[in-house]
């Protein structure tokens, strides 16, 4: 503060934009448009990726019922189910809401990449897909860490078109099964 003559000076400091919070400025849109509001949706809604668990602990009786009102309410008549589980938990994930509620809800399991370069690693899990469609999945998720996490002995990333996944692709072509394949997001 400096006193020249009749004159009061104060000096001030604009605050620090960064120390703006989001609950102090609440932006208002300027746009203006109509708004049409819809309660369901035009033609049937299908939601195909969803993860909502695996095995009979987490897909109970009750959890399933919400799941179908939620859907219900929102208009969504079949969900995919990408976390599917394997063998046994994919058994019950299929039994628990697939078989009871035929057409609403549709599983894929999870490949399994790990030990991908040991011995016989293409044709255990091909078996294993091929058991997995016949109790009833309805295709194949491969996860993002395919081109994130799994690397061969000379620390190159497994790819999509590596040879050893050829007997994989053989398979859902052969039993018509579509593969979902959640692409690597690195940082």
């Amino acid at each position: 503060m400096h006193l020249l003559g009749t004159r009061l000076l104060i000096q001030v400091t604009p605050p620090d934009i960064r120390d703006l919070k989001r609950r102090d400025w609440p932006p208002e849109s300027m746009l203006k448009m109509k708004v049409t509001r819809l309660n369901t949706p035009a033609s049937p809604v299908i939601d195909v990726h969803n993860q909502f668990g695996e095995g009979a602990k987490t897909l109970t009786a009750g959890r399933i019922k919400r799941y179908l009102k939620e859907m219900d309410d929102a208009g969504v008549t079949t969900v995919v189910n990408l976390a599917g589980g394997r063998d046994k938990k994919l058994q019950e994930t299929v039994t628990a809401p697939d078989r009871t509620h035929p057409g609403r809800f549709l599983t894929f399991p999870l490949i399994n990449l790990r030990d991908f370069e040991n011995d016989g690693w293409p044709e255990r899990e091909t078996a294993r897909h091929r058991r997995s469609f016949e109790a009833g999945a309805k295709g194949l998720k491969f996860h993002k860490s395919l081109g994130l996490s799994y690397r061969d002995k000379e620390g190159n990333l497994l790819t999509i078109d590596d040879e050893r996944l050829d007997p994989t692709w053989a398979l859902c072509g052969q039993m018509n099964r579509p593969v979902m394949i959640h692409t690597s997001v690195p940082a």
